[in-house]
């Protein structure tokens, strides 16, 4: 880890006490930006609302950093000691609102807040499949409406950076430290199970450029024949997976159904062999009881239950490894996911990534906005810290320094945008591909046309504006 010198050690002394008046350095030359909305009276309450604890990617956090776990203890404090500098500056209050509930719950409750006046935060945290719908339903702010002098969204954009623009509309923004690598989607690979069955060791066929599909398939059919299984995870994501690294999208064209492509069909056929064949970890008494309905499986259980050390390959996400702790007694590697026939280096897909919105009907949404940029700008001069804490936010997780690499990289350079991310519930259609293909209802020919209807009702509710708050499949 690339430890701070001595001079930056000076320099977050004094960082302590005026950090923020360098909240936007690097986007108005060696001015300060001066400072263009402060509220008076009592402190201004700006909640950030989600479904769970977020702390903008490290920008704003509300405690203190122990430093016994902190990967980079001295960047830890800098962001929590910004958060303050920026409460006082401004007159606010930082409020983190995690209501700990179901995204489709939070989803729900947030539509029925904005329908009633009352938004749920001053900032709310949105998954990136709900953001279009709310746009189109009038429920966000237009956050090209905000721009204000010395603004870095509106600049360089070195801190900040707009997620979801629409023509001259900006719908979401999100800090530049850690962006991707939360929602780059991986594989986990069980060494320990590697080196006993005597498999072929994925780090040196990704290296020798023979990670393709082949021999991923090969390895899962050798350990399954031999006790264990093959892959675990949730089947939306080894779907998604199979496809990206396969160059094929579940939308095609102008907001079309595509997964009855070529190239799609490839994927889906492979993603078929892991259910008939039972690769994919399923608990022989029910305990994973794999559904069409997103409510009928266990997700959690499907997404850990490669703890239980019986399993090659997961499909996984940096932040599951955080809260679960990363697994300490298990001997794993980051992997991206294998190449296709046609394939073209993508290993993972995203559309419009989670990020955060300013609802509409929020008072004061100009120093919300002009707030969240003076927390994203904690690094003030010291811009290559950004870099630095995104690699520190796979550190804290993630046990070797080539696991770090490989998911930086893949999280920066291998993502496939597929707008089927951005329909709200899209893609738990792959549980009903599984689903269909597991109890051999129907062959996986017939589910991708069993599900098209539903599945292009979807899409279309998204592009009118009208939210689906649970995802069910009807039969």
């Amino acid at each position: 880890m690339k430890a701070l010198t001595r001079k930056a050690g000076t320099f977050l002394v004094l960082l302590a006490l005026v950090t923020v008046l360098f909240a936007v350095a690097g986007c108005g030359g060696d001015d300060v930006a001066p400072v263009v909305h402060v509220h008076e009276g009592e402190p201004f309450e700006i909640r950030i609302t989600a479904w769970y604890g977020h702390s903008l990617h490290g920008a704003a956090p509300l405690e203190a950093p122990d430093p016994e776990e902190a990967a980079d203890y001295e960047m830890a404090r800098m962001q929590y000691d910004n958060v303050r500098a920026v409460e006082e500056r401004y007159n606010v209050r930082i409020i983190h609102n995690d209501l700990g509930m179901e995204y489709v719950d939070f989803w729900e409750l947030f539509l029925a807040q904005q329908l009633a006046g009352e938004p749920l935060g001053e900032v709310v945290v949105l998954g990136g499949h709900s953001t279009v719908t709310a746009m189109r339903g009038g429920h966000l702010t237009d956050i090209s409406t905000l721009r204000f002098e010395g603004s870095d969204l509106f600049g360089d954009r070195t801190f900040i950076n707009a997620t979801y623009e629409d023509g001259d509309s900006i719908w979401q923004v999100n800090t530049r430290t850690g962006g991707d690598i939360w929602g780059a989607l991986w594989l986990g690979v069980n060494m320990d199970l590697i080196n006993r069955l005597g498999l072929p060791n994925p780090v040196e066929l990704y290296e020798a450029g023979d990670w393709n599909w082949v021999n991923f398939l090969d390895i899962m059919r050798t350990a399954t024949a031999q006790g264990y299984f093959g892959i675990s995870g949730v089947t939306n994501d080894i779907g998604a997976g199979l496809m990206a690294s396969n160059d094929a999208t579940m939308i095609v064209g102008d907001w079309l159904y595509g997964f009855d492509q070529p190239r799609a069909m490839e994927a889906l056929e492979l993603f078929s062999i892991l259910f008939e064949e039972r690769l994919w970890k399923y608990d022989r008494y029910g305990a994973i009881p794999i559904g069409g309905d997103p409510d009928d499986g266990d997700w959690w259980r499907e997404m850990t239950s490669y703890a239980d050390g019986d399993t090659v390959f997961w499909s996984t996400l940096l932040w599951v490894e955080g809260m679960v702790g990363g697994h300490p007694d298990l001997n794993y590697v980051v992997m991206p996911f294998p190449q296709g026939p046609n394939g073209t280096g993508n290993t993972w897909s995203g559309g419009i990534p989670q990020a955060v919105v300013i609802p509409a009907g929020v008072e004061n949404p100009g120093l919300i906005l002009e707030v969240l940029e003076a927390l994203m700008a904690w690094p003030g001069e010291d811009t290559w810290m950004i870099y630095e804490a995104t690699m520190n936010n796979a550190r804290n997780y993630l046990r070797t320094e080539g696991c770090v690499e490989r998911l930086v990289d893949l999280a920066s350079s291998r993502r496939l945008t597929d707008g089927g991310f951005d329909v709200h519930m899209f893609r738990y259609v792959f549980s009903s591909f599984a689903y269909d293909v597991f109890h051999g209802a129907r062959t996986i020919a017939e589910s991708v046309e069993y599900n098209r209807g539903p599945s292009q009702e979807r899409i279309d509710n998204m592009l009118a504006g009208v939210g689906d708050e649970n995802g069910e499949y009807e039969d």
